[in-house]
């Protein structure tokens, strides 16, 4: 077995990190390692290297595995062309050569940020002020001007110092998890998803700069049209308070303008024209396509491609995330022919932009995909997989008509709706089918009526507190083998937790285990990966005094996003007791459709790429591939949506299906 090597670089550049991205900052005209700390196996001994001062470690590295924290970072620094011109020669590092302790962390359960990672495992971990004043001071390069050891030799002793104490603290962490690498499965799997980070995605960057100056333009004329409008009180659509409190003087009642709350106002609300217009001002100056443009221009790298799209484990069923550009929160609204709206804002003026289309940033809006858009010689081939998350669970379910309907590729809004409304299926009229909707969509994991009611505002549909319960009811009585799913998976976890033992389940299409061992509880999947639950309690549903399970992770709700007890019924929030959303069996249900979901995407991917399709990343449930021009043919999209929907063992029987396109630029169909 090799020994471990413990690595951490301190960087400089004039590109900033957090803005551009890693594959963009190592471009940087100033990059720069300024140091890099290392340490074999549990050696108290950590060594820094430093260049001109020392030599590079390279034979150790080459002998040992290696283990960082992020390693995505690390591993650009060593491909970066300063190690080529230093003539040191890294042809050979590949990811699989690293194990990243931040991976096999999210893989667990737990936080994705170092110092939160050490809080959550017990870990010392020093993070104070002075530890970022000083990378502010050494590694932000600012008009040209390196600091350097000589220049600044105290500081930069510093520096070596909290250099050293990351590697203790990576140390540490790695040696409390309770794996120490990724199964080779999911090395795999994240070794790809490097692979797609690497390749990136294309983007027109040309139009992407076109349509970034005239938003520029178009937000400046609204802002002057608002500086008129109230003589000079707001100078910019960006200064909420004082639009509020110019609003609220003619109209008490409106006490925000947040987006939702302004659209409101706009579509129901009793508007003068004066304060109307101020409004429209604010929503089109503050709307979020402008942010989007600039981000692309930000990551965009020298090849005209955006790397470093996705996040392993983004979330805890071990779904991607997305990074930096952040292609999962796209707008989904689109232009039907992109190619003459973006011409449109290439050749005429802005008057005639606006007399065509009125709101320019929200035609811009439906712009920001096409800005992905295939290279020369090369078109799109995408494919998304069709309703996957419900065809899921109803086969775990073993709902053996709605899977038959699947299989038949009946629409399952129109068959709701048939039985709901009491017609032929072929009578579904298209309001009908609307209503169907939230229903399907809402209901699956253990929603009540207060989630319809959100889940149906969301199509413009309006329950009375009866109407959605009514429906609730409907649902469960529709396919009663749902709400029997979550009942004996919530049954399952708490005997595991409670006694400390194995609780196998079998639903007749798929076989989970739950297990408590140690300080974890584990759901193992179909396809043998596990869920895990970190300090795994049961407590008492507050509200309907049945048990439920709480356990420790990172908090999303609008209070907190720190390591907390999720679940818990006693939860405590400025000194009141605020019991959290109970994890229940819908709930993990839920995970656990989420987490097959992702592993058919996996598993896709993995197969379009055996059979020659460049993967270049994935949205959702959609896997996006560059293909030669001379391919683009409707049979190629037959085979790659077949080839996609080819199922691993453990999925035989699901009735999976996906459509696409190819095309030269991304949309959503």
């Amino acid at each position: 077995m090799r020994p471990l090597l413990f690595i951490d670089f301190e960087t400089q550049s004039e590109v900033n990190l957090k803005t551009h991205g890693s594959y963009r900052y190592v471009e940087g005209a100033f990059f720069q390692p300024a140091c890099m700390a290392y340490s074999v196996n549990d050696s108290a001994d950590i060594g820094v290297w430093v260049p001109g001062l020392n030599a590079f470690p390279l034979k150790l590295m080459q002998q040992c595995q290696l283990i960082a924290f992020n390693v995505e970072f690390e591993y650009n620094v060593l491909k970066s062309r300063w190690f080529k011109w230093e003539g040191l020669d890294f042809s050979w590092l590949t990811v699989d050569h690293f194990v990243d302790v931040q991976a096999v962390a999210a893989a667990f359960g737990f936080p994705t940020k170092l110092e939160k990672l050490a809080e959550a495992l017990n870990v010392y971990h020093k993070k104070d002020a002075k530890g970022t004043r000083l990378i502010n001071q050494l590694c932000v390069i600012k008009k040209g001007k390196v600091p350097t050891p000589k220049s600044q030799p105290a500081k930069f002793h510093e520096l070596y110092e909290y250099c050293k104490q990351d590697i203790r603290t990576t140390r540490a962490c790695y040696d409390m998890l309770i794996k120490k690498d990724l199964s080779a499965y999911e090395r795999m799997v994240f070794n790809h998803m490097m692979e797609q980070n690497q390749i990136g995605l294309p983007i027109d960057i040309e139009s992407v700069k076109v349509i970034r100056r005239v938003l520029e333009n178009y937000v400046e004329r609204c802002n002057d049209r608002l500086f008129d409008l109230t003589n000079g009180e707001i100078s910019a659509g960006t200064q909420v308070q004082k639009i509020t409190n110019y609003i609220q003087r003619k109209f008490p009642q409106i006490d925000s303008i947040a987006a939702p709350i302004i659209k409101d106002i706009l579509d129901n609300g009793h508007l003068d024209s004066h304060c109307r217009e101020i409004l429209e001002l604010r929503q089109q100056v503050s709307h979020s396509s402008t942010a989007k443009f600039q981000r692309l221009i930000d990551r965009v790298n020298s090849n005209n491609r955006i790397q470093g799209n996705l996040k392993y484990y983004g979330g805890h069923t071990g779904r991607f995330a997305g990074v930096g550009f952040q292609m999962h929160n796209l707008p989904r609204a689109k232009h039907e022919n992109p190619d003459e709206v973006i011409n449109h804002f290439k050749k005429l003026s802005i008057n005639d932009l606006i007399q065509i289309y009125g709101n320019l940033s929200a035609a811009a809006s439906k712009l920001i995909r096409p800005m992905v858009k295939a290279p020369k010689g090369k078109m799109l081939c995408v494919a998304d997989y069709v309703s996957i998350e419900n065809v899921l669970l109803h086969w775990a379910a073993n709902d053996k008509q709605t899977i038959k309907d699947f299989e038949n590729e009946l629409d399952q809004y129109k068959t709701y709706a048939a039985r709901r409304f009491s017609v032929h299926y072929d009578d579904v009229t298209s309001k009908q089918r609307t209503y169907a909707k939230p229903c399907i969509l809402g209901l699956g994991f253990g929603g009540g009526a207060a989630a319809l009611q959100r889940v149906a505002t969301g199509y413009g549909i309006e329950l009375s507190d009866r109407a959605a319960e009514n429906d609730k009811r409907f649902y469960r009585e529709t396919f009663p083998m749902i709400p029997e799913l979550w009942y004996k998976v919530n049954d399952a976890m708490i005997k595991a937790v409670e006694r400390e033992t194995i609780i196998q389940l079998n639903t007749g299409t798929i076989s989970l285990q739950f297990i408590k061992r140690g300080t974890y509880a584990f759901i193992i999947l179909p396809s043998g990966r596990f869920l895990c639950y970190p300090a795994p309690q049961i407590q008492r549903d507050a509200q309907y005094d049945n048990k439920c399970l709480t356990y420790m992770g990172t908090g999303t709700d609008s209070y907190t996003k720190k390591w907390r007890r999720l679940g818990d019924q006693h939860r405590v929030v400025k000194g009141f007791v605020m019991p959290d959303m109970p994890i229940h069996g819908g709930r993990l249900v839920e995970n656990i459709i989420q987490a097959m979901a992702r592993d058919l995407l996996v598993n896709g991917t993995t197969l379009a790429k055996e059979y020659g399709y460049k993967v270049i990343g994935s949205v959702h449930d959609e896997v996006i591939t560059e293909i030669d021009e001379q391919t683009a043919t409707s049979s190629n999209l037959k085979k790659f949506c077949t080839v996609i929907c080819n199922l691993p063992d453990w999925a035989k029987g699901v009735p999976l299906r996906a459509e696409g396109y190819i095309a030269k630029r991304y949309r959503k169909d």
